[in-house]
């Protein structure tokens, strides 16, 4: 890893990318692994374009956070019946493959900012699973995650990154990080369950975390993926904000034979802080 300075700024607010469903492994209608990484890889150009593109707009832009919203590969069974036939490679190819995307992608954003923080969660194709399509261990034991720990013991071998944190979960699927005082709430959004529509799900969802006292209570704003399409919503009455991913798999052929829709790939990106405004997030684009 070569050693590089990072950019020093001030200001009050940080650029967010968040990565969702990549799915590596999986195959479909937009083609099948390399046609994924393919288009992970483009995003080191365009995620850097479009910072400097923002500070040249009179952004500041001192920080980026990067969120590992889940699904980051694909699995090779006990999502679905027909999984196995589905792939194009192995467990071991997809967590290579998606560990070595996450250091590419860090090795290009990370001196960019003064300083970056990775926040992944785990997603439900990140478990390990046996017969019934179910879970076999505990919430700890994730892919999405193990990658993520992967990245940081290899970037931690360079002075170059130690302005990089990392807060990795043990078997927490939420997880919160604070941005100059504007909280951002990550999950993956598979225990978003009951109501229509992913909206109303994690809603819901997020109310009863409010309701337990747990640490996502304190979001300003939520981000989600596993719904596979770019989605947001305003919760006015409390002042917060719903974020939903689009994804970066190839498709499904059989979800667009069953509803007649599909989903552009795309990776979620924005700006937050309290250097926003009241909503605390502005400058939202899909890459």
């Amino acid at each position: 890893v070569a050693p590089h300075k990072p950019v020093r700024r001030k200001g009050r607010d940080a650029f967010v990318v968040a990565l969702a469903d990549w799915q590596i492994g999986g195959t479909g209608p937009g083609g099948g692994t390399e046609d994924t990484v393919r288009r992970v890889l483009a995003l080191k150009g365009a995620v850097t374009q479009r910072v400097v593109e923002l500070r040249a707009s009179g952004r500041d832009i001192p920080d980026l956070v990067v969120l590992g919203l889940g699904d980051l590969s694909e699995g090779v069974c006990g999502f679905y019946s027909n999984q196995s036939w589905e792939i194009d490679c192995d467990q071991r190819t997809q967590i290579r493959t998606t560990y070595r995307l996450i250091v590419a992608l860090l090795m290009e954003w990370a001196p960019l900012f003064r300083n970056v923080a990775v926040v992944p969660v785990g997603g439900n194709h990140g478990e390990t699973r046996g017969g019934g399509n179910r879970a076999i261990t505990g919430t700890a034991d994730n892919t999405d995650v193990l990658v993520f720990e992967l990245a940081r013991d290899t970037l931690a071998m360079s002075p170059a990154f130690r302005h990089v944190t990392w807060q990795i979960p043990d078997g927490e699927l939420s997880q919160v990080v604070d941005v100059h005082g504007t909280v951002l709430g990550v999950t993956h959004g598979h225990l978003a369950r009951g109501g229509a529509g992913a909206a109303n799900k994690l809603e819901r969802w997020w109310r009863g975390q409010v309701f337990g006292h747990q640490p996502v209570k304190d979001a300003h704003i939520l981000v989600s993926g596993h719904y596979h399409s770019y989605a947001h919503a305003e919760f006015a009455e409390a002042g917060r904000t719903w974020l939903q991913c689009p994804a970066m798999d190839n498709g499904s052929a059989w979800f667009t034979d069953m509803s007649g829709i599909s989903s552009a790939p795309g990776t979620l990106t924005f700006r937050a802080g309290p250097a926003c405004g009241p909503r605390q997030w502005d400058d939202l684009q899909l890459l």
